[in-house]
């Protein structure tokens, strides 16, 4: 009995880290997805409405971000560390 005790403890621990993980990440992509959404509204636009050539690589920037906290969700860590390198090396450089 004792030993099933410990059992069921442990089970829940880590069911329990799980859940706080699944939490904070999916608070993570919400507040990334309200970021995207802010700077649709507050980029600057042209005289046609259309976004600006830089508002619209910030929005692609902030999109790579949301999909690289996709691939670390699923625990594609390696797809999200080469993703993360392309927004630096790439993106990062044309927005400036």
């Amino acid at each position: 009995m004792v030993e099933l005790n410990a059992d069921l403890q442990k089970s829940g621990s880590a069911l329990t880290s799980v859940m706080r993980q699944q939490i904070e990440t999916k608070t993570t992509l919400e507040n990334i997805d309200e970021a995207i959404d802010t700077l649709k509204v507050y980029l600057p636009k042209t005289s046609l409405g259309q976004q600006t050539n830089l508002g619209k690589k910030c929005v692609r920037v902030l999109g790579l971000a949301n999909r690289i906290n996709e691939l670390i969700e699923k625990r594609k860590n390696y797809a999200a560390l080469r993703a993360l390198d392309g927004i630096l090396i790439f993106e990062v450089r044309l927005i400036r």
